[in-house]
């Protein structure tokens, strides 16, 4: 690239030592061998003599649309470097004209006619200088390096992508919450997968069910959604069954049944991320995109990638949310587990003791329940413990806890309830009991309640309700059994 023109006298050095003529002449024939000339050009060489006006082009400063002998003494060829790097250039060169060094050395991006970029690096450095200690003759080298920088800029995409995914993993698989799980899930992916909306479903009894989704105008409706699997012409099969993401740039025209929840906002692009775990599929997660042709084989490859951390993160939940609920759950009767009434009942007590409110306790027991076992058989007598366990949760509130606490006594904790709401309650219960009908002995079997009801003191707990509850269920049973007692109140 020819930097500037004789006529100008500004090319300078100051650690260049004066050439005679005899010594600037030596190199003419770089000027005058017309082989020479375009050899040097081809190749990327320009030189330019400044004492003459005469120039050798580089064939990038020809492609650029220069004339050769356009040498640009005004600098109008700065206008062709790019707006982000012309400053820099524009001073390297004015440094190169005020004498302040020998050399130019500089990469930059440099239009094209079409009004692309291309990546050049210039370098050259002056060989002969005159009287004045101005550039005499000047050789350099322009090179095309858009390639290189392609390739460069690929690596960083791949290596920044790269970084965001393991922000990614990390992200996703710190919680063993299922729901929160699912949530981060939808979150992190958009870091690195772009879409208006998403979701992730489960393959269960063959359908997909929706467990989470994400950017929809009405949520709620979203998570009832399941879908059949598997379906002829379907998407979400086709993902399933290739095990590898499926891609659609055009949903309307692949297939014309998906759901569209807005049809103000049509869903026009897809992609389908099977989730695997030990060779088998359990599920899938749907990415939506408003936009044509939203996504490319790179977004595929990302999906593949990210779809093994995905399917891993909820696994590890599933498999926490499965061993949480069978430590908390009674497996014969359904209740809540003697722990789960440990935890979520201290939590509830602790609460109640915060805020100033109302707690009430019930032990439950079933009369004469071991005679029903001996007589009987134990299976029986599962059957019946679980009938009065579901009679039992059956008037029991979402907020209320009901747990087995042991053989056939059960345990309630009633948060915002004083002694009548206790009472009341524990008769319902009563009733109800008495009039099932268990064909398997052909009589009816009764319980006994204790209740016991306090705004939790500084120094209370809940062992201390419990046990209160359990001497009111030892006087119901003394008194006869088949009835409720509530327990003297606590001393304030």
């Amino acid at each position: 690239m020819i930097l500037v023109s004789r006529s100008h006298n500004i090319w300078a050095g100051d650690s260049m030592t004066h050439h005679d003529d005899d010594s600037h002449h030596q190199y003419d024939v770089l000027l005058t061998d017309p082989d020479l000339r375009t050899a040097l050009s081809n190749i990327g060489v320009f030189v330019s003599d400044y004492t003459t006006g005469r120039s050798v082009p580089s064939r990038l400063w020809l492609d650029q649309g220069l004339a050769e002998n356009d040498t640009g003494a005004d600098l109008d060829w700065l206008e062709q470097v790019h707006p982000d790097d012309r400053e820099r250039v524009a001073a390297a060169v004015n440094r190169v004209i005020a004498g302040e060094i020998d050399s130019f050395d500089e990469v930059f991006r440099f239009r094209r006619p079409d009004g692309a970029y291309r990546w050049v690096v210039t370098r050259g450095t002056s060989v002969t200088k005159d009287e004045d200690g101005k550039a005499a003759f000047f050789i350099g080298l322009d090179i095309d390096i858009s390639r290189f920088k392609s390739v460069e800029h690929q690596l960083q995409r791949q290596n920044d992508q790269l970084d965001t995914l393991q922000d990614i993993v990390a992200v996703i698989g710190a919680s063993l919450n299922l729901e929160e799980t699912v949530h981060r899930i939808l979150e992190e992916t958009k870091r690195i997968l772009p879409y208006d909306t998403a979701t992730v479903q489960l393959l269960e009894d063959g359908r997909l069910h929706v467990i989470g989704c994400y950017g929809f105008a009405h949520p709620d409706e979203i998570m009832t959604l399941s879908f059949p699997h598997p379906e002829r012409g379907s998407l979400s099969t086709a993902a399933i069954d290739s095990r590898s993401p499926c891609l659609s740039a055009n949903v309307v025209e692949d297939f014309p049944a998906l759901i569209q929840p807005d049809p103000e906002h049509p869903i026009v692009s897809w992609m389908g991320i099977p989730l695997i775990r030990h060779d088998e599929v359990f599920g899938l997660m749907a990415l939506d995109s408003y936009r044509e042709n939203t996504y490319t084989e790179e977004h595929r490859r990302l999906a593949g990638t990210v779809g093994v951390h995905i399917a891993l993160a909820l696994e590890n939940a599933r498999l926490h949310d499965e061993t949480y609920e069978m430590a908390m759950s009674d497996t014969l009767t359904g209740a809540g587990s003697r722990r789960r009434f440990q935890v979520e009942g201290r939590l509830l007590y602790e609460k109640a003791q915060r805020e100033g409110s109302s707690v009430c306790a019930l032990m439950l027991d079933i009369d004469h329940f071991k005679a029903v076992n001996d007589r009987f058989g134990h299976d029986t007598g599962d059957v019946i413990l679980k009938r009065i366990a579901a009679a039992c949760m059956d008037v029991l509130r979402g907020s209320d806890v009901f747990a087995r606490y042991g053989g056939e006594e059960f345990v309630i904790l009633l948060p915002g309830s004083a002694n009548q709401d206790g009472q009341q309650l524990g008769q319902r219960m009563c009733d109800t009991i008495r009039t099932l009908y268990h064909e398997e002995i052909d009589q009816p079997v009764t319980v006994s309640i204790g209740v016991a009801c306090e705004v939790p003191a500084r120094g209370n707990d809940l062992d201390t309700l419990v046990h209160r509850a359990d001497t009111a269920l030892y006087q119901a049973k003394s008194n006869g059994r088949d009835q409720v007692v509530v327990g003297e109140p606590v001393a304030r």
